[in-house]
């Protein structure tokens, strides 16, 4: 598992102890078409925020369960938010995350 968290830091850009991350989970115990877009963008904006203040000129790695969230988070965070651009795949295993 730390090889993985290493290999993901580094193919996203991003140095241990030099950002922040936040966790949304903007659909939590909702269907996605029962959250309509403007609270997650006040969510999202809110969960950017918060991670603002931990640690201030870092990047933040953002992830939710919502796409919307998440461009969301890349257009009004700019350059300073980082996602995982392979969000969209079937999990994998170890072994071939560990492959590429």
């Amino acid at each position: 598992v730390a090889k993985i968290i290493k290999f993901k830091l580094k193919d996203m850009g991003l140095v241990p102890n030099h950002y922040v991350a936040s966790h949304l989970r903007a659909l939590y115990a909702v269907r996605a078409e029962e959250r309509e877009d403007w609270f997650i963008h006040m969510f999202t904006e809110n969960a950017l925020a918060c991670a603002t203040q931990l640690k201030q000129g870092v990047p933040i790695f953002f992830a939710s369960d919502s796409s919307v969230a998440i461009e969301h988070a890349l257009k009004v965070g700019k350059e300073k938010v980082v996602v995982d651009d392979k969000r969209n795949q079937d999990p994998k295993t170890v072994e071939e995350a560990l492959a590429k």
